[in-house]
C-alpha cells in the first residue's frame, strides 16, 4: 500500500510534535511507500524510509498553497490512501484530490475541547477518522474508529536496575515539553 500522510512537523526532537515522528517510522514499516507533505521538517534522519515534501521553505500562504496544489496534484494518483494527520484543514485541502482522484481519505483527530467549523467540515468530507478515545473526537457517527493513542510504550519501559535505596521515586506520566513546565 503506497500512503500519503500529511502532518504538521516533521521533527524526531519537536517538543510537541516529535512524537508523530514514531508513528512515521511505524507507517513506514507497513506501507511499500510513504511520502509525507508537512508544513516544517527539521532534523531529518539520513535512513529514513519515507519520502518528505515540506512546505516551510515557502515565503507566504499563497506560496504554500500553490506549492500544496501541485504536490497534492502530482502525488495523490500514486498513493493508495490520504492520511491526515492532527490539524482539520489538512482534509479540507486535500479533499477535492482525494475525489478527483478517487482515493480515501482519512482523518485523525483527538481534541476534546470544542469543535470546530474546521473539524466538522474535515468530518464531513473524509471517508474515515480515527482517534484515541471517544472523548478525543465528540462528532458521533459511523465513520470515528477509536484505534488509541499509538503511543511507544518500549521507549518508556524501566530498566531491570532497582531505583537506589533511600531516596524517594517520583513518577510522571504525560508528554514532556516546555508546555507541561516539569522544572517547577
Amino acid at each position: 500500500m503506497k500512503v500519503l500522510m500529511m502532518t504538521p512537523t516533521v521533527d524526531p526532537l519537536d517538543p510537541v510534535h516529535g512524537f508523530a515522528y514514531t508513528w512515521i517510522e511505524r507507517i513506514a514499516e507497513q506501507a511499500d511507500e510513504l511520502s509525507i507533505i508537512t508544513l516544517v521538517q527539521r532534523n531529518p534522519e539520513p535512513d529514513r524510509k519515507f519520502e518528505v515534501y515540506s512546505l516551510d521553505t515557502k515565503t507566504n500562504r499563497l506560496s504554500k498553497w500553490l506549492c500544496l496544489n501541485r504536490l497534492l496534484f502530482k502525488l495523490v494518483p500514486q498513493v493508495d490512501l490520504i492520511f491526515t494527520h492532527m490539524y482539520p484543514v489538512f482534509p479540507v485541502l486535500a479533499w477535492p484530490f482525494s475525489r478527483l482522484f478517487a482515493k480515501p481519505l482519512v482523518m485523525w483527530r483527538c481534541h476534546n475541547g470544542h469543535i470546530s467549523l474546521m473539524t466538522r467540515l474535515g468530518h464531513a468530507l473524509v471517508n474515515r477518522v480515527v482517534t484515541a478515545s471517544e472523548e478525543s473526537f465528540r462528532i458521533r457517527s459511523r465513520k470515528v474508529r477509536i484505534i488509541g493513542h499509538g503511543i511507544d510504550v518500549e521507549r518508556f519501559s524501566t530498566t531491570s536496575t532497582p531505583a537506589s535505596k533511600g531516596g524517594a521515586t517520583i513518577l510522571s506520566v504525560g508528554r514532556i515539553s516546555p508546555v507541561k513546565d516539569y522544572t517547577t
